[in-house]
């Protein structure tokens, strides 16, 4: 069985919703056969006394070409960004370490595309790389998007059930909506997810509620948690190629910086 099968059809002994499965099984064939991808996933986050906005904008043209940038809205609004141009991939260290925020002046990190073997790493492989790293722990619409084999099983243990949820629309956008019971850590539930599909299999929205509490699985201190997720993304369009470009100087100036901290930077010369 695929993968995407198998994520599909995980649930059919908790659901018996045969038309959700497949049509989620659809949605994730969608995005993972896409040869290209660019667009947003603006993410709303509130528990009811206020809210935050997190917009993820990003582009990517198979097998190794892609860019993403990450931003968190408001004063002091946190920033992230990721490039692969083919060869080099750059990204931004982790927002924090041991308690130390990042500089603004700190180098990206930078890796080769292509593993020491000689195996061209992916754009799932890629984005896989730093997919810890960014503003927000939960993201399934990008995950769905960039189609990485562990993020769409880690999802499956998420989606607790599958059952469809009715039609309607998404702005002028016919939807239908499918969703079910949320487990976080694929145990309990605490709380619910759904997703709008068109009839061209596009996600335009991700919802999420999430019960947080001081201890998991009981009511002790919970607060009420909203995640809702625009979705506008495009398949198979063209993409400029200098969407890719990484500064050649950029990555001298990493190269010198790892020379000078004994690091090995041979697999960084030449080309």
């Amino acid at each position: 069985m695929s993968l995407i099968a198998a994520v599909a059809f995980a649930s059919l002994t908790q659901s018996s919703d045969q038309q959700a499965i497949a049509m989620l099984g659809r949605v994730l064939l969608h995005y993972r056969n896409t040869t290209t991808a660019s667009g947003s996933v603006a993410l709303t986050i509130s528990d009811g006394k206020g809210s935050k906005l997190v917009t993820t904008e990003f582009g990517y043209e198979k097998p190794s070409h892609m860019w993403l940038v990450q931003r968190q809205d408001g004063a002091g609004g946190w920033k992230y960004s990721a490039r692969s141009d083919g060869r080099y991939l750059i990204y931004d260290p982790p927002l924090a370490v041991n308690g130390l925020f990042r500089r603004s002046d700190d180098l990206p990190i930078l890796e080769n595309v292509r593993t020491e073997d000689g195996t061209l790493r992916t754009v799932p492989d890629l984005f896989g790389g730093f997919r810890n790293l960014l503003l927000t722990e939960d993201n399934p619409p990008l995950d769905i998007v960039f189609s990485r084999k562990e993020h769409l099983e880690f999802l499956r243990t998420q989606w607790g059930t599958i059952a469809t949820e009715g039609k309607g629309k998404v702005g002028a956008q016919d939807v239908t909506w499918i969703g079910g019971d949320f487990k976080p850590v694929g145990t309990y539930v605490n709380g619910h997810w759904r997703m709008a599909v068109t009839p061209s299999d596009d996600i335009v929205r991700y919802e999420l509620q999430r019960r947080y509490s001081e201890k998991a699985g009981t009511d002790a201190g919970a607060i009420n948690v909203a995640f809702v997720f625009d979705v506008a993304v495009k398949l198979e369009d063209k993409i400029a190629p200098e969407t890719y470009a990484i500064d050649k100087k950029l990555v001298k100036r990493i190269v010198e910086e790892m020379k000078s901290h004994g690091k090995d930077v041979t697999p960084f010369l030449g080309g």
